[in-house]
């Protein structure tokens, strides 16, 4: 990369003099992006994924990289996911410094989690149809492109003036060997004033993304020590979050922690944090907290929802029918009550389960489990299950909830997906097959909208209905499906492996190990 680049990015954000590439396959898409973002900078188009990827390595290749790149994920051929992986893999291959990387943003029609997931891995984020001006404002202004000012007007000012993002960012100076964190607080005659403050009352650096700008320099800040996380650019005097997290200032050290504690307890506010989170504390009830790296509770739980893409610990879950716990790790609490539980690790309780849905893709081990089911698709482990008041109880080995849910989650998206083709098909008549003939202008780029919105339903409705093809049975033969019990299985339970099922007729003491040859006991 030439020198020049760095000096003159922040320059192109102010002026609108950015460069952008937006990649979609329904041409009138492209239009509506270009025309949505042409405050920003000038935008090249690409057709499909491939195009976009040419562009990009040509660009770089000579030295007039895209800042900004928008891919539609639905693309025929080289989907956006996968244009999104070629582009990561180059700028490694080109040996980019976070800061250099593009900044990718996903469009999508379809808000389905598995989607996302697996497309926001590398990018800065999604922006769900139907796009407006506002959601593409809210989203490149957390990445640091706000919309800018007219050119007239930015012309001839230097590189933060004018800026509103910028004026979110906090400025980190020195004055007599003490270093000072300034924010602009906004007046209300319109104007701002700068007001020094504490780093951990800055709301801005409490959830940051990587790539996004945290800090400005105020000159040599001699002092400053930038450690984990921390991307600098000194010529710009700007600071980049290498990592998800929030940042702390300690002993002069500027860090970014991807774990979030918190000593008090959670009441009345939702929490979405993109590192792991400890709370000391009790989490009160409708709280729903979210983050992908991992939870902890050391106190209490009541209806709360908890989701994350790793482990998930807890004391006591007092549930009431309203608490639900999505966790892609192991998840461990001592007692739960009345609580759904999806889990693609083990779920492992200490004490007891009461009238809870436990689902897991490995196995559960508990002391006691009344009333409720519980799926594993391997190994149920439990020391007592059922009650002798004959609470209805299920355990079920060897089946595999997230390929039921998954199908009845496909079934019901293709059902959606279809009904909205079918409005379309309705609203258009035959005008969709004869496009030219006697039509306004107007009613012409309304057509070829619909037909661009109708291609992509139907390229998601192929999809899906590909996957639901290929998903494999919910009952999974596995040498490791089986119901262990140490205790006591008490009469009434109902038990299930594979699609053997038996309700016990008397009351059995451990240790037992049931499999699907020796279900009818």
């Amino acid at each position: 990369m030439s020198k020049s680049w760095k000096t003159i990015l922040l320059n192109k954000i102010c002026c609108g003099d950015m460069r952008i590439l937006v990649a979609d396959d329904a041409r009138f898409m492209r239009n509506l992006l270009c025309i949505m973002l042409r405050s920003w900078g000038d935008c090249t188009q690409a057709s499909d994924g491939q195009e976009a990827l040419d562009a990009y390595k040509k660009a770089l290749r000579e030295e007039k990289p895209f800042e900004l790149v928008f891919l539609d994920i639905a693309m025929p051929e080289m989907n956006g996911k996968e244009t999104l992986e070629a582009i990561r893999s180059f700028e490694r291959s080109e040996k980019l410094t976070e800061e250099k990387k593009a900044r990718i943003i996903m469009i999508t029609a379809f808000s389905n989690e598995t989607h996302l997931y697996k497309s926001v891995k590398d990018c800065q984020g999604c922006i769900l149809k139907p796009i407006s001006r506002e959601k593409i404002k809210e989203k490149l202004t957390l990445l640091g492109f706000p919309y800018p000012e007219s050119k007239e007007e930015n012309k001839d000012a230097p590189p933060h003036e004018h800026f509103v993002y910028f004026e979110m960012v906090p400025i980190i100076s020195e004055e007599d060997g003490r270093i000072i964190f300034s924010v602009n607080r906004k007046l209300e005659n319109g104007h701002t004033e700068m007001l020094n403050t504490e780093p951990d009352k800055i709301d801005f650096l409490k959830n940051v993304i990587p790539g996004q700008i945290i800090a400005r320099l105020k000159g040599f800040v001699e002092k400053l020590i930038f450690g984990d996380g921390i991307t600098i650019n000194l010529e710009k005097g700007l600071l980049y979050a290498g990592k998800a997290g929030h940042v702390i200032f300690e002993n002069n050290t500027l860090s970014i922690l991807e774990k979030l504690i918190i000593n008090e307890d959670v009441k009345y506010r939702n929490i979405e944090f993109l590192g792991s989170i400890e709370i000391n504390g009790d989490v009160k009830e409708g709280v729903h907290i979210s983050a992908p790296h991992g939870i902890k509770i050391n106190g209490r739980s009541e209806a709360c929802c908890l989701n994350s893409e790793s482990n998930i610990e807890t004391g006591l879950i007092m549930g009431r029918g309203k608490s639900v716990i999505t966790c892609g790790g192991t998840f461990k609490a001592k007692s739960i009550y009345n609580t759904l539980i999806e889990a693609r690790g083990d779920i492992i309780i200490e004490h007891e389960a009461v009238e809870c849905i436990l689902k897991t893709s490995s196995s559960v081990h508990a002391g006691v489990i009344t009333g409720g089911e519980c799926t594993a698709l391997k190994t149920i482990e439990v020391n007592r299950a059922g009650s002798p008041s004959d609470t209805s109880t299920v355990l079920r080995a060897g089946y595999d909830f997230y390929s039921a849910d998954r199908k009845e989650l496909l079934e019901k998206t293709i059902d959606e997906i279809k009904s909205k083709i079918e409005k379309i098909d309705n609203m258009l008549g035959p005008e969709q097959h004869n496009l030219e003939k006697g039509k306004s202008l107007e009613r012409k780029d309304q057509i070829r909208s619909y037909l661009a919105e109708k291609e992509q339903f139907c390229r998601a409705l192929k999809e899906y209905e590909e996957e639901l093809s290929e998903l494999q049975p919910a009952e999974k033969k596995s040498s490791k499906s089986q119901i262990i019990i140490n205790d006591i299985l008490y009469e009434g339970v109902k038990v299930v492996i594979h699609e053997f099922e038996e309700f016990t007729l008397n009351t059995l003491k451990g240790p037992l190990i049931l499999d699907e040859k020796l279900i009818k006991l």
